[in-house]
């Protein structure tokens, strides 16, 4: 039985492929097992009585942290203030670009990003129909200015900059909005916006 050239040189490099797949499994599980620390084989070297308190690190031993367990840095105030901005920014570009054929998904997208109150009210908008005329709308920031910061609540200020193509002819328009951001537990939600002049 005659194999062709083009058999033969799958063969080959799908040998290659599992060889260089096997190798490297192998490396990781061998640089796994050589990382992981052997368990204690008695707790009595690791603990000892500290005036009276039981379980407590025998001197000269650092307790190590749990593996897998990233410590999160709490974020500086400009980092913060820059977030706040840019969840802002990211709502105001999200919603208000939008096509008459993406089934409202500009709405559904920016859900995460907004208090129940601006949900209600906006979420009223799905399933409404744009009246058959052909709509595409692409909206970008231009500027993104804070005028205002609380430790709970701030305003950020937009400038946009939006594409609106109606039956093919387009449109460029400028609009600016403020967006009152508020802090709801450890997340910054947008609260409510309007078109400002």
């Amino acid at each position: 039985m005659m194999i062709t050239l083009r058999a033969r040189i799958f063969i080959f490099i799908s040998i290659i492929v599992l060889l260089i797949i096997g190798i490297s499994l192998l490396i990781i599980v061998m640089t796994r097992k050589g990382n992981a620390t052997p368990p204690a084989t008695g707790t009595e070297a690791t603990t000892a009585q500290n005036d009276g308190v039981a379980n407590a690190p025998a001197q000269g031993i650092v307790p190590t942290p749990v593996a897998g367990l990233a410590v999160r840095p709490q974020p500086t105030l400009d980092a913060q203030k820059n977030a706040v901005k840019q969840l802002a920014r990211l709502f105001i570009e999200r919603y208000n670009s939008f096509s008459s054929n993406n089934e409202w998904v500009n709405i559904t997208e920016v859900k995460d990003l907004v208090t129940a109150d601006v949900w209600s009210k906006i979420s009223q908008y799905i399933g409404k129909n744009s009246g058959g005329t052909a709509v595409a709308v692409v909206t970008q920031a231009v500027s993104v200015s804070l005028s205002n910061w609380q430790d709970t609540s701030a305003t950020v200020l937009i400038s946009t900059v939006r594409d609106e193509t109606r039956n093919s002819v387009t449109q460029h328009l400028q609009k600016n909005y403020q967006v009152e951001m508020l802090k709801v537990g450890e997340q910054w939600l947008v609260n409510k916006f309007e078109v400002v002049k």
